[in-house]
């Protein structure tokens, strides 16, 4: 008798808000290792979640520097507000604040959080304050990602911008453990045990759901043997029917291109695709924020658009 899917059962053994253990069986001998394996990888590097990636303290010009009256240097501030855990509503950036004064510890609470955003751990040391003339004001863009993402990939935006190390994964630690089990008479057949442990801004079994989805999406896609993805379009949406426009009239707003591209291109003042496609290589390489992958994104929009010849 072989093993269907509709014969497996999953059992929550102990769960909370930030962690879990769940029970899969019965598997066919083999699976428990195979589903185990696959399930940690995704859960741990494919999971999106929100990360700080830069911050701004008033009167700070470099991550090397001292803030007067703060016990912390700019490295140490920086590697606690990497420890923040943020859930937010949406999908762009957002920026915290703090404006903080006076003898006195400053925590994760003491944040200004704007609407839709929250914090899963309040009582995260930022900073310590010495004496009642000491003062803090800083700045810190949230955003999200995916895994982990160092420092040295992102170039900072201006002058007193410290950059961070960022860990998106909202998964903290998986671990799973394969036992022997049976399902009626048959007997070698496997039982998954697999804990899961969050930084509480998503539930352990979320995750889990969201994990499989994942695999679910890349196994389905095999099942179609299609031989390739239709061509995602990267151009601009069109303004009617028709497929004439003027470049001129057409704003960067407008082309579908990822947001950070659209921003960096904005504060270079390029304000229409007409402007865009007068850039050559050389001047995107110049534009702040645009790296390699969004320079080629540009050049195939503007090849597909008739407006770039290689």
């Amino acid at each position: 008798m072989r093993l269907e899917p509709e014969d497996v059962k999953i059992l929550t053994e102990k769960e909370d808000v930030s962690y879990g253990k769940y029970i899969i069986e019965p598997l066919p001998s083999g699976y428990g290792h195979t589903l185990g394996n696959s399930l940690r990888r995704v859960l741990l590097s494919s999971l999106s979640g929100w990360a700080p990636t830069q911050m701004e303290i008033q009167g700070v010009s470099h991550q090397f520097s001292y803030v007067k009256g703060v016990k912390e240097d700019i490295i140490q501030i920086g590697l606690n507000v990497k420890k923040l855990r943020f859930k937010v509503v949406g999908k762009d950036p957002v920026v915290v604040s703090i404006s903080e004064s006076g003898a006195k510890v400053v925590l994760g609470k003491d944040l200004v959080l704007p609407s839709g955003v929250s914090l899963a751990n309040p009582e995260q040391v930022i900073a310590t304050l010495s004496d009642k003339s000491s003062k803090l004001e800083a700045s810190i863009l949230v955003e999200m990602g995916y895994g982990y993402v160092p420092s040295e990939e992102r170039k900072p935006s201006k002058v007193g911008v410290v950059v961070l190390d960022s860990i998106f994964s909202p998964v903290i630690n998986v671990a799973f453990e394969v036992v022997p089990t049976r399902f009626g008479q048959k007997i070698g057949l496997d039982r998954l045990v697999i804990e899961i442990k969050t930084d509480k801004t998503i539930s352990p079994k979320k995750a889990l759901c969201d994990a499989s989805d994942l695999l679910r999406g890349f196994f389905q896609r095999i099942k179609t043997g299609e031989q390739s993805l239709k061509e995602e379009e990267v151009v601009l949406e069109s303004k009617g029917a028709s497929s004439s426009y003027n470049p001129v009239e057409v704003f960067v707003d407008e082309l579908r291109l990822p947001t950070r591209t659209i921003n960096a291109l904005k504060k270079a003042k390029v304000k229409t695709l007409d402007d865009l496609a007068k850039l050559t290589d050389e001047d995107l390489l110049k534009v702040r924020n645009l790296g390699e992958k969004s320079i080629k994104e540009i050049a195939k929009l503007l090849k597909k658009e008739g407006l770039k010849d290689n």
